[in-house]
């Protein structure tokens, strides 16, 4: 039984994968010729193109850029509404605090 089976599945051919050739020759004249002969291999060429960008990168963070606008300056002035909470921070919570009925108003 498992002779047939064996002897059928030693006679399938197996795939044979073709990867095709390489590929053609990088050309020797213009542009991409002149690259190629400081560049001969595609990694080479790949880092001298990241290696450009880094530059680029590099020259624009050293470079100073537009001064900027300084905001205009906001002066707190402090309210006078009866209903409103002062910070902890500041002076007049102990004089807040020290009011009756105040500390409930806090705490709801």
């Amino acid at each position: 039984m498992f002779a047939r089976t064996f002897a059928r599945v030693a006679r399938t051919p197996f795939t044979v994968r073709k990867m095709g050739g390489h590929a053609p020759a990088a050309p020797q004249e213009g542009f991409e010729g002149m690259v190629r002969k400081f560049f001969p291999g595609d990694h080479h060429l790949a880092m001298a193109i990241m290696g450009f960008y880094f530059t680029l990168y590099g020259i624009a963070k050293i470079m100073p850029s537009k001064k900027k606008v300084e905001a205009a300056e906001t002066v707190a002035v402090a309210s006078s509404d009866s209903n409103e909470i002062p910070s902890i921070e500041s002076p007049e919570f102990a004089e807040w605090i020290s009011v009756s009925g105040n500390i409930e108003k806090m705490l709801a």
